[in-house]
């Protein structure tokens, strides 16, 4: 009877790891598609010829400028990553911005507005195009979760 008890205790370990290197497996697998997609977004980003960003929707932080943006405002993506916008404009042009950022994420529609930028003492008014980006569907694949705004200026 000890035999079998410790076989029973056995392969129950060995299902509970066969299920554990699944779930690894899995979500490997889905790390690996949603940083293929990340890349090709990124690539897409890069290759516009308009000043574009991204913002994670949870913090409202700036994840990626693209090179036009780095080369309009001077600001490059490696000061950007991680930052919100008060942390680069003034207050109350920053206020203007996170509000029509919520104004997108509580519709989930694009919405163009007017937006000033403050560049040495200088205003300036660029009209900006602000869109979710989200990833489901065949389009983008995997469990969509929202990736954050995408913001274009012109």
């Amino acid at each position: 009877m000890d035999n079998l008890n410790r076989l029973r205790d056995s392969l129950n370990n060995l299902h509970i790891l066969v299920q554990q290197h699944k779930m690894v497996s899995k979500t490997q697998t889905e790390k690996d598609r949603e940083d293929a997609l990340l890349f090709a977004l990124k690539s897409l980003l890069d290759s516009r010829s308009t000043p574009t960003w991204l913002k994670s929707v949870d913090d409202n932080k700036i994840i990626y400028v693209n090179p036009a943006y780095e080369k309009e405002f001077g600001i490059p993506n490696e000061v950007h990553l991680g930052t919100s916008d008060d942390e680069h404009w003034d207050d109350d042009i920053a206020k203007g911005y996170l509000d029509n950022d919520q104004l997108v994420i509580e519709t989930g529609q694009e919405k163009e507005f007017v937006e000033v930028v403050r560049l040495e003492g200088v205003d300036r008014n660029y009209k900006v195009r602000k869109w979710l980006v989200v990833i489901e569907g065949v389009v983008l694949g995997i469990a969509g979760e929202s990736l954050g705004i995408v913001h274009e200026s012109t």
